[in-house]
């Protein structure tokens, strides 16, 4: 389980980055990922929502009790953003050096997740 903890320490602080960016510097989040906000306020939604789930992933980590009964909202949350990411490179919306990061570190974490989550 502690393997597990490491895990998701490292995607509380992830969330948290991106979270922070999107939410309170929408400008350097524009900069940092080469993309245009063509809405600021979808992106600052989109950056709380970031931050809660670190609280959520964070407070977690903490009590892994609390793990053994969210881990399919993490799977889940996990895999769907990597499938997010995943279309819009696949669609054309976005290039590699845009989307590819976050795909392939969502797509870890999903891994990971599956593959802890059979422990429970």
């Amino acid at each position: 389980m502690k393997a597990l903890k490491i895990v998701m320490y490292v995607v509380v602080a992830y969330l948290t980055i991106i979270g922070s960016l999107y939410l309170f510097f929408p400008d350097t989040a524009e900069n940092a990922f080469g993309i245009a906000l063509s809405d600021r306020s979808t992106a600052m939604l989109h950056g709380f929502g970031n931050l809660i789930m670190a609280f959520l992933v964070y407070t977690t980590a903490a009590n892994l009790e609390t793990y053994r009964k969210l881990v399919t909202v993490f799977q889940v949350f996990a895999a769907g953003e990597a499938v997010i990411f995943a279309f819009q490179l696949l669609s054309g919306m976005y290039t590699f050096a845009q989307v590819g990061p976050p795909m392939i570190i969502w797509s870890v974490f999903t891994v990971l997740l599956f593959i802890f989550g059979r422990n429970r």
